[in-house]
């Protein structure tokens, strides 16, 4: 994988002009796609070598790029290759969004510290959950007057004849009738069937 000392590596050793380093950037970019520096290094690589590609690549580096004015400047510098590198110090960032670098070498040791000590005092604290006083608002309901017929389907009441409860069924189609008038006929010719089926039996 691609570290910060291989990168850097990489740009002090590069020639921008040469076609053998631009083909160790396309080895690199094939295995890394979205490798934001990569890119850079390779865009740098074909503007100086004049390539024919050079503004398709610019298109895509400019989208993979999280600031392009840094881009832009770095690729307009007119210094020897060896002395250019993406990694200085001393490029002004003026907006306030953070580089890809800077996300790699910020210090988190003072983030993972303050975590610690979050972390400490939660356990020091030992907080507990409350259990629920019998006073308390909370109502349990004891005395469940379900019953299960209010909640009736014509699915359930046809279940009830495939398992040749017929009472049930009977009931079932009947409570049907009420909650849905528009229905009446298909129930009652169902509640004439189970009648012929019980007659039968």
């Amino acid at each position: 994988m691609v570290n910060m000392e291989n990168l850097k590596k990489l740009t002090d050793e590069i020639n921008f002009n040469e076609n053998d380093d631009l083909g160790k950037i396309e080895k690199l970019l094939f295995k890394y796609p979205y490798y934001q520096n990569l890119h850079a290094l390779y865009l740098k690589s074909l503007k100086n070598q004049k390539r024919y590609n050079y503004s398709h690549i610019l298109k895509k580096t400019a989208i993979l790029t999280l600031d392009r004015k840094n881009l832009y400047n770095w690729l307009n510098k007119n210094i020897n290759s060896k002395q250019n590198n993406i990694l200085e110090d001393n490029i002004e960032i003026k907006s306030p969004k953070k580089t890809f670098f800077d996300w790699i070498s910020k210090d988190d040791k003072s983030d993972e510290k303050n975590n610690q000590e979050k972390i400490d005092k939660f356990i020091s604290d030992n907080p507990k959950i409350k259990n629920l006083d019998s006073g308390s608002d909370n109502v349990v309901l004891e005395d469940n007057n379900f019953d299960k017929f209010e909640f009736m389907t014509e699915t359930l009441a046809k279940m009830y004849v495939k398992q040749k409860k017929y009472d049930y069924a009977k009931r079932a189609f009947k409570i049907l009738i009420l909650n849905y008038p528009e229905k009446k006929s298909l129930f009652a010719n169902e509640i004439k069937k189970i009648n012929k089926l019980l007659k039968n039996l």
